[in-house]
């Protein structure tokens, strides 16, 4: 059974590793803002249909909340050049593994399937599969 969970070579796995930081990050944000949304809905003044809207705090500065914005705004910008960070290093981790031996893949994409050829180098046959990629081949091969 194939899985992006269960990574089968180098690449995979640091591409994986790459994924769950992004997964982590992301759930902490979204965690964030769905507390900051519940601590504006738990201080709101309570009122009924009847009582006209305050207005009266908009045109007053209030320096605690613009602190917190731009708190988030700071947190979530130094967020974000993390994962820039982490893409641009795990790219390059991926461009420095070697390639010799390597497996190589052939993907054709139709309508409504995958065509997959595998080629070999060793003077033997290749072969096709459609809409499946196997790691047995991979392991077979000196690909990591």
């Amino acid at each position: 059974m194939q899985s992006a969970l269960s990574p089968a070579g180098i690449q995979a796995s640091r591409i994986l590793e790459l994924w769950q930081l992004t997964l982590i990050v992301c759930c902490l944000v979204f965690a964030a803002i769905l507390l900051a949304c519940l601590i504006a809905m738990m201080r709101a003044p309570r009122a009924d249909r009847a009582t006209p809207a305050d207005v009266s705090v908009a045109g007053n500065p209030q320096p605690r909340v613009c602190f917190w914005v731009i708190a988030a705004t700071g947190v979530s910008a130094f967020l974000l050049f993390g994962l820039v960070l982490a893409d641009v290093l795990t790219d390059r981790a991926l461009s420095r593994l070697p390639v010799d031996n390597a497996l190589r893949i052939e993907m054709t994409g139709y309508q409504w399937w995958w065509q997959a050829r595998y080629s070999s180098d060793s003077g033997a046959p290749g072969f096709t599969l459609a809409n499946e990629l196997h790691g047995r081949w991979a392991a077979r091969s000196s690909c990591r």
